[in-house]
């Protein structure tokens, strides 16, 4: 009996011993808090900017700003090191604790380096000055040498930026001896940090101190067109007040048509550079750019341009095919609006600001073969407003109030399957089919208009304007209703490109 119950003791613990070793055992999680300090001078307790701060384990690399502050929102939480470096001090590490979901603060001091920063010695950094604001994207740099020499060596120096949000570091101009350069193309509403590399006949001497910067926010009221820049098609916008010309695309692909929004600071555009031609957004800066339509822009002769926005801003209505789609701005809800007449694909369109209109343009096999239809905004309605005529008709879009309709139309006749056009012209046509007018702008023979698109003001048409297969300029016109009823208007010349939006 005792055997017995020895036995069933020695079984039991067996089980438990058993069942604990199967325990599931939980997964180890990474747990985060974040953490801020300031970096101040061990001499005098002044803040010291620019100074660069990293951790081990590793988490996002930062600088400190004007006052010496610095801020880290994700950092493992545990044990760290903190490690603080800038030119003309000594590095500094400290060791602490992150605690999970809670915000560690550190005060670090950092010694001079004994031996003086002979490139500070050397050059004086004069403008932009530290702490500078609203400083425009295009942005002249000035310095002073208050040595040409250093141990008898002729001094250069190279001028490099560093965009705090991306680390990009740039170096615009090496190894010059200017004392002035011009930067074009900064980030707008972006953080830089400037300095000057300092060398002597190719021996690195010392970098100057940091100086951080602040760039103006987006202007309103920018042109944006497409150009040709480095084999390919980019997006541009031009600030006519300040001329600035600020480059919105950079990517080994074609972007163009570009279009903006009418209530965000959103321009859509056109890319292959998923293989097909898609439809993204991007800010007006060139910054998050994003892929939304999910069917291809595509049809009879199309290239992949003609596309609108919807008046509030929460729709774009493109061509697929024989497909007019109608997709919400942010890549979801597509559905098809309309189907073209049997044998014709939609293209190019144009959604009005009033009167809950769509007007599209119709191609058949041949591009020549092009029609103009007006509809209702929910795909109903659909009439014929311009019937095919010999020469290519191109590019509807409506007038501001939208009663209107422009157009352009080769009056030299010209059925070109390439699409050649000869004499092409503006019109416009009233949206019940009635009071058919040429728009006089005094183009000079030989050139066409392309792509008309009524300015976002709604008191004058941007377009570009330019001899067949040849460069395109950007002109803004002005229309005026003359005293025998004719329209008119003067061109006034923008800036080189084509496919404009204002």
């Amino acid at each position: 009996m005792k055997k017995f119950s020895s036995f069933k003791l020695l079984f039991v613990i067996a089980l438990l011993l058993s069942l604990w070793r199967c325990k599931e055992q939980p997964y180890d999680v990474v747990q985060y808090g974040s953490l801020e300090g300031v970096i101040l001078s061990e001499y005098d307790d002044k803040p010291i900017n620019g100074v660069k701060i990293t951790t081990s384990p590793t988490s996002e690399t930062v600088y400190t700003d004007s006052v010496g502050h610095f801020s880290i929102p994700e950092v493992e939480s545990g044990d760290i090191t903190v490690t603080a470096s800038r030119d003309g001090y000594l590095n500094y590490t400290e060791k602490l604790s992150i605690t999970e979901s809670e915000t560690s603060s550190i005060s670090m001091y950092l010694t001079k380096d004994s031996t003086s920063n002979p490139a500070d010695d050397v050059i004086d950094l004069k403008s932009p000055l530290d702490g500078a604001v609203e400083q425009p994207v295009n942005l002249t740099f000035a310095w002073h040498f208050n040595a040409t020499t250093y141990k008898n060596t002729p001094i250069d120096v190279s001028l490099v930026t560093v965009n705090t949000a991306t680390l990009e570091e740039k170096t615009w101009i090496a190894n010059t001896t200017d004392t002035t350069y011009t930067v074009q193309g900064l980030k707008y509403n972006s953080t830089y940090l400037w300095y000057l590399k300092v060398e002597a006949d190719g021996a690195f001497i010392g970098n100057t101190q940091f100086q951080r910067i602040q760039t103006q926010a987006v202007p309103k009221n920018l042109l944006v067109y497409a150009k040709v820049f480095n084999n390919n098609y980019e997006i541009f916008s031009y600030d006519s007040t300040t001329q600035i010309n600020y480059q919105l695309t950079d990517y080994p692909s074609r972007d163009w048509y570009p279009r903006k929004s009418p209530t965000e600071n959103k321009v859509a555009f056109v890319s292959d550079r998923d293989n097909s031609n898609q439809i993204y957004t991007m800010d007006m800066d060139g910054r998050n750019v994003t892929k939304i339509s999910q069917l291809s822009v595509t049809g009879y002769n199309n290239n992949g341009t003609g596309f609108a926005w919807s008046p509030d801003g929460g729709y774009i209505i493109y061509p697929h095919n024989n497909k007019l789609i109608k997709i919400n701005k942010n890549g979801y809800d597509s559905q098809v609006l309309a189907t073209a007449p049997a044998g014709r694909d939609f293209w190019k369109c144009d959604w009005s600001r009033y009167g809950h209109k769509i007007v599209v343009q119709t191609v058949g096999e041949n591009i020549y073969d092009s029609e103009i239809y007006i509809m209702d905004d929910d795909g109903s309605n659909m009439h014929l407003l311009v019937p095919n005529e010999p020469g290519r008709t191109d590019s509807p879009t409506f007038s501001f109030d939208g009663n209107t309709v422009y157009y352009t139309h080769d009056a030299g006749g010209v059925d070109a399957p390439d699409g050649w056009q000869k004499d092409a012209r503006l019109y416009q046509i009233n949206i019940d089919g009635t009071s058919l007018q040429e728009i006089n702008i005094g183009k000079a023979a030989g050139e066409c208009v392309y792509n008309p698109h009524i300015l976002n003001a709604g008191v004058g048409l941007v377009y570009s304007l330019g001899i067949p297969d040849g460069p395109k300029t950007i002109y803004l016109s002005y229309l005026q209703t003359n005293p025998d009823g004719t329209i008119s208007g003067t061109n006034q010349s923008i800036i080189a490109g084509e496919m404009p939006d204002w």
